[in-house]
């Protein structure tokens, strides 16, 4: 039996029809300790999601071993951006038994193209990914070669956009089913930036 957890983003920003769409087009795949699920250089053919185990996300252009970038563990899923992209760039192994679920890339792209905060939400994990990396290869912990260099077009999406009575709480509640760090708030005067920090620090120094 196929088990998802459609409470959390991105699956929870789908609708029944779409989630149905899943249910039925998932395959399970059983990886042993230290198998490479997806190497980099090759092409993105499924989305993968942990139902049980642990996966590694390694670097090979930092060494035989690889640099770790990444960790994932149950509910977690990969895979997304290699399909977006059309292949790996980097490469992920089972740190210990693991099962996932393996959605087709096809299913995926056409998720994607008829839910656009479904699709927003993998762009936006892009978008932060390419940051994050960014800051670890000024750090000098990821080189040149393999740092992950998205392409303009890859992180550009449509804002969010909030009108400017929108509460606070509504404001969250957005950033969170729609897996964003901004909101473009709607005035009068012209359109404004409203980010996570923003309102945390609205809350904590204004209450």
């Amino acid at each position: 039996m196929i088990d998802i957890d459609f409470t959390h983003p991105p699956f929870s920003l789908l609708d029944d029809a779409e989630r149905e769409r899943v249910l039925g087009g998932l395959d399970i795949a059983y990886y042993g300790r230290d198998d490479v699920i997806l190497d980099a250089g090759q092409s993105g053919e499924f989305v993968f999601v942990i139902h049980k185990g642990e996966v590694a996300e390694l670097d090979p252009a930092e060494g035989p071993a690889g640099g770790r970038i990444g960790h994932y563990t149950g509910g977690d899923l990969f895979g997304a951006i290699s399909v977006i992209n059309g292949q790996s760039r980097y490469r992920f192994v089972a740190e210990e038994e693991s099962l996932c679920y393996l959605m087709p890339h096809t299913l995926f792209l056409s998720l994607c193209e008829n839910n656009a905060a479904f699709s927003d939400y993998f762009h936006q994990r892009l978008i932060s990914k390419t940051r994050l990396l960014a800051e670890r290869r000024a750090e000098g912990g990821v080189t040149l070669a393999g740092f992950m260099l998205a392409r303009v077009n890859e992180c550009m999406r449509e804002p969010l956009k909030v009108g400017s009575t929108t509460c606070i709480r509504d404001a969250v509640l957005t950033l969170r089913d729609k897996g964003a760090d901004s909101l473009l708030v709607e005035t009068p005067d012209g359109p404004g930036m409203l980010t996570k920090t923003d309102l945390l620090e609205a809350l904590v120094l204004e209450g």
